[in-house]
């Protein structure tokens, strides 16, 4: 182990014998140069639903990435993942963290209209930032993942929220849950109910080839959403003739997928390089 990655070693471990989680260490340990963060934008009002928009040093007419981040749509706030909006901006690129309702307190549906709004709002606002609406990208982790996959793949969202669903120019999804069927735990029984409408609310099931492009990213080793989630949309998005690519790691957790994009992890794999090389194709960006 290199002197550098030793020294990193030791600050994480005295943070977490501290009693720091993994994510708070992170974030302390993210770097502040090279971009500056605008916190907390309203984005939807009656809700009183907030953004952060992190913008990298001259930015001018940059690919735009609204990063949606939830666990189980149970819980997740945007400040827990300063390190993506970091990382990516890093790359050049302008993050766009909103953040959402939860259930039980919504449903499915309401969460979805929360995060098709923040895409609304990223497209209207884009270039005040130094982003370009025209390269407009979806992001998300775990069921953030299928909040984005949902979005680029069925038109209702964007349209119900005053938006177009061929803004979105691609989808990038890191470990994400896109196919829960048959539904048998009674929260998720609940959170897209009714019944009936189970398998309209699964993302394979809007697999009909006219996607924007996607790049799943998925590890063997996940404990928490199995890889066949990954496989199944692939092999569905493949086969309607639809632009999807994935990237399969072998042994990385569930978290850690997401956390080797922060500067202290980032020599574990190399996600964050296949997502930069995967927007600037998407959106023609040197």
């Amino acid at each position: 182990m290199s002197a550098k990655k030793t020294s990193i070693f030791f600050i994480i471990c005295l943070f977490l014998l501290g009693g720091c989680s993994t994510r708070q260490v992170i974030n302390t340990l993210t770097p502040p140069m090279g971009y500056h963060v605008h916190s907390n934008i309203p984005f939807e009002p009656k809700n009183d639903l907030r953004l952060d928009v992190y913008v990298p040093d001259g930015a001018v007419r940059a690919p735009v990435i609204v990063f949606f981040y939830s666990r189980r749509w149970e819980r997740g706030d945007k400040r827990e993942v300063k390190f993506v909006g970091q990382a990516l901006s890093a790359k050049g690129f302008v993050v766009i963290i909103p953040d959402g309702r939860h259930f039980p307190t919504v449903g499915f549906r309401q969460i979805l209209s929360d995060r098709a709004r923040a895409v609304v709002w990223a497209h209207r606002f884009a270039k005040a930032y130094g982003g370009s609406a025209r390269k407009l990208l979806l992001m998300g982790f775990d069921s953030g993942a299928y909040d984005a996959a949902m979005l680029a793949m069925d038109p209702h969202w964007m349209q119900k929220a005053g938006g177009n669903i061929g803004w979105i120019k691609g989808m990038i999804g890191i470990s994400g849950p896109y196919d829960l069927l048959p539904i048998t735990a009674p929260d998720l029984r609940a959170l897209f109910a009714p019944e009936d409408q189970y398998p309209s609310t699964q993302p394979i099931n809007w697999a009909t080839g006219d996607n924007p492009p996607m790049l799943l990213i998925a590890s063997k080793a996940d404990q928490v959403v199995s890889i066949k989630n990954t496989d199944e949309l692939f092999d569905r998005v493949k086969a309607a003739r639809g632009p999807v690519e994935k990237i399969i790691y072998s042994d990385l957790s569930h978290d850690m997928t997401l956390d080797v994009l922060s500067a202290p992890l980032r020599g574990r794999a190399d996600i964050l390089a296949d997502v930069a090389r995967f927007v600037r194709r998407v959106t023609h960006s040197p």
